[in-house]
């Protein structure tokens, strides 16, 4: 495991490689895991330590000296403000109880897998659903994780990868699964059969993103890169930067909506808002950009979940409600007074390197 941090004054935030230091480097191979709680003592011991420097960093301060009279002239102290991370990190990091049928460190919502857990199942998207009165209740660990010595430590300081939670999870299964209903239908695009109708989307999505300069990791549309067969649900397998293509999607929408589901083309598009005012924000959403993020994201949750619901009615396998939905959930009815923006919460490094 990488523990890296990152100064939100740094001026090369967009570059992960400039901005992200490294604190330890942690080999699974060398973890020790307490085998009654599951903790990794391992990786708390570097937490505990880590927690302990940085406190001395916010009491202290550091110096900063002129170079050549040697005189104090500016005194630096830190802070740490968040901490992100893909869901295996976090739930390592913190000792996170809720992983099973529990599915959030936030509330009590459940994967619904027992008559006795329904009624907190994260399907249930309806703003007066269960869980939602649960959220912030209780603490989501049984072991105090070695970052709460932190000064100033608060629980809501823990967010959520806007990357592995919507790039890698919810966008990748909207837009596979969008792709697959309109490969497999005629009319979207042109050919007789599916491999040809594959490639005429490949052409149609390349042109799109070289006539608007957008970059593209993905060199064509396959069967095997949409997860397409009869045992598993479709997803967009490429790198998660690609997930943008929503936005062909809701170009390709707009000229065949009459034979697509209206909840379909709902989610596409709020989807596509969403994320490009996301994008193009500051570090604070300002309070259009916040009521525009929970308007459309209502609305992309409800209309999710009604096209998978409708999906499964039909016992066609689509539109997967894994549990990063309801994360992504969480992310979009985020209403608290900063108006932090998650979309500086996502942890690009591993993407960086993936070629083109």
């Amino acid at each position: 495991m990488y523990l890296v941090w990152t100064s939100d004054l740094s001026p090369y935030l967009t570059d992960s490689a400039a901005s992200r230091m490294v604190m330890a480097i942690i080999p699974a191979e060398r973890y020790i895991i307490d085998p009654i709680t599951g903790v990794n003592l391992t990786l708390q011991a570097a937490c505990l330590a880590i927690a302990e420097s940085f406190n001395r960093l916010s009491r202290e301060g550091l110096n900063v000296c002129d170079l050549y009279s040697g005189e104090t002239v500016m005194e630096l102290r830190g802070y740490v403000t968040a901490f992100r991370g893909d869901w295996k990190a976090l739930k390592q990091t913190f000792n996170f109880k809720r992983y099973a049928d529990q599915v959030c460190w936030q509330c009590a919502a459940t994967k619904g897998l027992s008559p006795e857990s329904l009624a907190l199942a994260y399907t249930n998207v309806n703003t007066d659903a269960p869980w939602v009165a649960t959220i912030g209740d209780t603490l989501p660990w049984d072991y105090e994780p070695g970052y709460t010595l932190l000064e100033g430590f608060d629980v809501k300081f823990i967010h959520a990868d806007l990357l592995h939670i919507y790039h890698l999870g919810t966008g990748r299964d909207l837009v596979g699964s969008a792709l697959v209903h309109m490969l497999e239908t005629r009319g979207f695009f042109e050919g007789s059969n599916i491999a040809a109708r594959l490639a005429s989307a490949t052409l149609e999505v390349r042109r799109f993103c070289k006539e608007r300069k957008l970059p593209l990791k993905l060199h064509k549309l396959s069967r095997s890169k949409l997860n397409w067969n009869t045992a598993d649900m479709p997803e967009l397998r490429s790198s998660g930067y690609d997930t943008y293509v929503v936005k062909w999607l809701v170009e390709v929408t707009t000229r065949h909506s009459a034979q697509l589901p209206a909840q379909l083309c709902t989610a596409l598009w709020t989807a596509d808002q969403i994320l490009s005012t996301l994008a193009k924000a500051g570090r604070w959403l300002s309070v259009e950009e916040q009521e525009l993020k929970e308007c459309y994201g209502a609305l992309f949750t409800r209309s999710y979940v009604e096209v998978a619901n409708s999906s499964l009615e039909r016992r066609k396998r689509a539109y997967r409600l894994r549990p990063k939905l309801h994360l992504w959930h969480h992310i979009l009815k985020e209403s608290r007074p900063p108006r932090i923006n998650p979309h500086v919460f996502s942890t690009w490094t591993d993407e960086d390197a993936l070629k083109k």
